[in-house]
C-alpha cells in the first residue's frame, strides 16, 4: 500500500441529520439503512418541518442560534452527501457496513469547518461513535483522522501552585520591568527547556 497516510488530529466530530419524527421521539425504532435508501427524495421545506411538533417549532422560532432556513439547508446537504456516497460508510476501516449512515464533518464546526459537500462525508453510526469516543480511526480518501484526548486541567491544583510561588517570591514583588525586559522574560518562560543549552 506504500507509505502510511498522514494523521490529522481533530478534537471533535459532529453529525447533522434529519430531526427525529414523532415516532422516534416517542421511543420508536431507529430507521435502518434500507429505510434511508428508500427515502432518497429531498423533501420541501414545508414537508420537512411538518414532521416537527408544534412545541419544537416554537422553540426553533424563538432561538437566536439557528433558523428554519439554516436547518433545512443542512438537511438538503446531508441528503446530497448520502446520495453522492451511495449511502455507504466511506471509512476504509469500517467493519459494520450495515450500521445506519450519518454525516461526518471532516473539519469540525468548532474548528471553523462548514456544513458543505466538500467538508462532509458519509460514515456509519458505529464508526462515528467509535471515532468520537477515541476508540477508532477514520481512513477517508486515503487520509487517516484521529481524535486525541485533552487532559483535564486541575484548576484547584494550579491555584495552590500559584499561591506557593507567590509566597516564595515575596521579595520580588513590586519590581518594575521595561517592555523590553518583559518581552525577554516572556520569551524565556515560553521556550521549551529542552531547547536550552547549558554551558
Amino acid at each position: 500500500m506504500g507509505s502510511s497516510p498522514a494523521i490529522h488530529p481533530l478534537w471533535n466530530s459532529s453529525l447533522i441529520g434529519e430531526r427525529p419524527t414523532e415516532a422516534r421521539k416517542a421511543g420508536g425504532a431507529t430507521p435502518s439503512c434500507s429505510i434511508f435508501k428508500m427515502n432518497k427524495e429531498i423533501k420541501t421545506q414545508e414537508e420537512y418541518f411538518c414532521e416537527w411538533s408544534d412545541e419544537n417549532l416554537q422553540k426553533l422560532d424563538l432561538s437566536n442560534d439557528t433558523s428554519r432556513e439554516k436547518i433545512y439547508k443542512n438537511y438538503v446537504i446531508k441528503k446530497k452527501v448520502f446520495k453522492r456516497d451511495d449511502y455507504k460508510c466511506q471509512n476504509a476501516l469500517c467493519e459494520t457496513p450495515k450500521s445506519k449512515p450519518t454525516m461526518h464533518h471532516i473539519k469540525h464546526l468548532r474548528n471553523g469547518g462548514k456544513t458543505s459537500m466538500k467538508n462532509c462525508i458519509t460514515i456509519c453510526d458505529t464508526c462515528h461513535r467509535g471515532f468520537n469516543r477515541f476508540k477508532k480511526d477514520l481512513v477517508l480518501n486515503g487520509m487517516t483522522y484521529r481524535l486525541h484526548k485533552i487532559e483535564e486541567v486541575n484548576i484547584k491544583l494550579l491555584v495552590q501552585i500559584g499561591k506557593k510561588i507567590r509566597k516564595e517570591n515575596k521579595e520580588f514583588h513590586g519590581i518594575k520591568l521595561t517592555w523590553e525586559q518583559l518581552f525577554i522574560l516572556i520569551t524565556f518562560i515560553t521556550k521549551d527547556y529542552r531547547e536550552l543549552k547549558c554551558n
